[in-house]
C-alpha cells in the first residue's frame, strides 16, 4: 500500500440550509441532521460513521445511495446533508454548498495498492507516475 493523500473531510448541504452560510463547520452540529449517504462498507461512510461514533453522536440517514451524482443532487436539493471526500469540492459542478469541516475533521485516506508479489509492469509506471506527481510537504 502506498499512501497518497490524507485530507479533510468536506461537509455538503443545500444552498438555503442553516449551515450554508457557515465558514467552518463542526461535525456536532450535525448530529439532529437527515444524512445522504453511500451504503455501509463505503470508504467514505465507515470514515464518517466512525468520525460520528468517536463523538458520541448518533444521525439520522435520510436517503442510503449507490452513486455520487445522486447524491450530490439529493443534497442540492435539501433532502439531506452529507460529509464528502475532499476531492468532490472540485467536481466543477453546480449543487450543494460546500463547506470545510471544523478541526478535528474526519480525514479520508487516498492509497494506491499493488500486489504484494509484485506489480505488473504497467502497474508500475502508474505507481511511478502518480507517486512522482504528488505535492511534497
Amino acid at each position: 500500500m502506498t499512501p497518497l493523500d490524507d485530507a479533510p473531510m468536506i461537509f455538503a448541504c443545500a444552498a438555503g440550509h442553516r449551515l450554508a452560510g457557515q465558514d467552518l463547520v463542526a461535525i456536532a452540529d450535525t448530529a439532529g441532521e437527515g444524512f445522504v449517504d453511500y451504503p455501509p462498507g463505503w470508504g467514505s461512510r465507515t470514515v464518517v460513521d466512525a468520525a460520528l461514533a468517536e463523538r458520541g453522536l448518533r444521525r439520522r440517514l435520510a436517503c442510503e445511495v449507490g452513486d455520487t451524482d445522486t447524491l450530490l443532487d439529493l443534497v442540492s436539493h435539501g433532502l439531506g446533508v452529507a460529509v464528502l471526500p475532499p476531492y468532490l469540492d472540485a467536481r466543477g459542478r453546480p449543487g450543494p454548498c460546500l463547506r470545510p469541516l471544523a478541526p478535528p475533521a474526519p480525514t479520508f485516506p487516498t492509497a494506491m495498492i499493488t500486489p504484494a508479489s509484485g506489480a505488473s509492469a504497467a502497474a508500475r509506471i502508474l505507481l511511478d507516475t502518480v507517486v512522482s506527481r504528488q505535492p511534497t510537504s
